[in-house]
């Protein structure tokens, strides 16, 4: 059955000021009234989202949506037009409320995101900027266990320069609280962050080799660690079934980042915060430089015959030796596009945005530009790809190809 997933930002207001908070971005051009709705538009559109045939999923979210005083009716609004799960993300500190937390479970809410950042209050509380946040989290997990000993509840924890070498404690303190899923999160290099660019991760390898152990140590429990888009891919080596859906991706740069990075991408002003070191591990990386470099391209390719993998390919083969072995047959005098040396046995030929004007037929669209991002240029290379001789030349691997057949096909140089 087709799951539809609705999530509604209901609140611009948080009693935490994480150190790493990206939301914040939106207060920067003064448009903090867009996400602003009346209770009226809410639960209109809680009752016009729901799809009669489907699995109704409602995510309710926002800057700390808990704070908002008529969560409770939208929660019990979801119920009774039939959305079967209702989640709420949050940061847990208003569940240190007894009666808040009989309410939304009469209500019917049926899964909560916590965050939480450290093992204990000292470091937690540091990080959001809020004193006895830790302690009103731990009291509101109390709280949860008391009255519903199997509601779900899961958790998002921030990775950071702070945090990162004590992760597992993290994960196995909420285990004594019956969670089981955790989110493993990347900071952004957007709003509060650029103010505290310390906490942010720049080894690729240490970070790798961290979440490396963590999969490791829990893959064959009953725990799941899942990790999200917001990454560099690199570190996904040897765990490529982790790669999340790149439509994700998709839809937070369609539909969260449209409205600064559309005007840029139209008048050829891109990007206003970029910083090709301090991005270096963020998941907007290569998205972020290619756009860059958009402006200086050109629309001549000369007389070369150029072939994208994915029209060679349109539907990758099982294995990747019949992937090989349909590279092979292409003519020699055919440049395969965006693909690695080290993979087509040629020389590699990495081509950009004038093959995207020549597929789109020049049209100066974002949304298609976007699309076609996603399909054609989504390169990435393994952390070993650092030590290969055309490290500086050489752009990556469609990401697709990686999570088909895994990094292990990359054999630098």
């Amino acid at each position: 059955m087709t799951i539809n997933y609705q999530k509604i930002q209901i609140i611009h207001a948080c009693n935490d000021n994480c150190l790493f908070c990206y939301d914040k971005w939106d207060y920067m051009y003064g448009r903090a009234s867009d996400w602003d709705f009346s209770k009226k538009d809410i639960l209109d559109k809680i009752r016009s989202s729901y799809r009669s045939g489907e699995t109704n999923y409602m995510i309710f979210t926002g800057w700390e949506p808990s704070m908002d005083k008529n969560i409770i009716n939208y929660i019990q609004e979801a119920h009774d037009v039939g959305y079967e799960k209702i989640e709420l993300i949050s940061n847990g500190v208003r569940f240190s409320d007894y009666k808040f937390c009989e309410s939304v479970l009469k209500a019917w809410l049926t899964w909560l995101n916590i965050s939480i950042h450290w093992h204990n209050s000292k470091i937690h509380d540091f990080l959001t900027s809020h004193t006895w946040a830790f302690q009103k989290i731990i009291i509101g997990l109390i709280n949860l266990r008391k009255l519903n000993s199997e509601f779900e509840i899961s958790t998002y924890i921030v990775i950071n320069n702070i945090n990162l070498p004590y992760i597992e404690k993290i994960i196995d303190l909420l285990r004594k609280f019956k969670i089981k899923k955790f989110d493993l999160l990347q900071l952004i290099p957007f709003w509060n962050v650029l103010s505290n660019k310390y906490l942010f991760i720049r080894d690729k390898g240490i970070l790798a080799n961290v979440i490396s152990k963590i999969f490791e140590k829990y893959k064959n429990t009953d725990i799941f660690i899942s990790w999200s888009h917001l990454i560099n891919p690199a570190i996904y080596e040897w765990f490529e079934d982790k790669i999340p859906d790149l439509s994700n991706l998709l839809s937070d740069i369609d539909k969260s980042l449209w409205r600064d990075w559309k005007w840029d991408f139209e008048n050829i002003y891109f990007n206003r915060c970029y910083d090709g070191v301090f991005c270096n591990n963020c998941y907007l990386n290569e998205y972020c430089s290619q756009m860059e470099t958009r402006n200086n391209l050109s629309n001549d390719n000369g007389k070369i015959n150029l072939n994208y993998l994915n029209d060679i390919l349109p539907i990758l083969p099982k294995t990747y030796k019949s992937f090989k072995k349909i590279i092979q047959k292409v003519p020699k005098n055919q440049t395969i596009i965006n693909i690695p040396s080290c993979i087509s046995w040629r020389s590699a030929f990495f081509d950009n945005f004038s093959f995207y004007k020549e597929k789109t037929f020049r049209e100066q669209n974002f949304s298609n530009y976007n699309k076609w991002f996603f399909k054609y240029w989504y390169l990435v290379k393994s952390l070993r790809c650092e030590n290969c001789s055309l490290h500086k030349e050489c752009k990556g691997v469609l990401i697709t190809i990686v999570k088909k057949y895994g990094f292990s096909i990359l054999n630098p140089r």
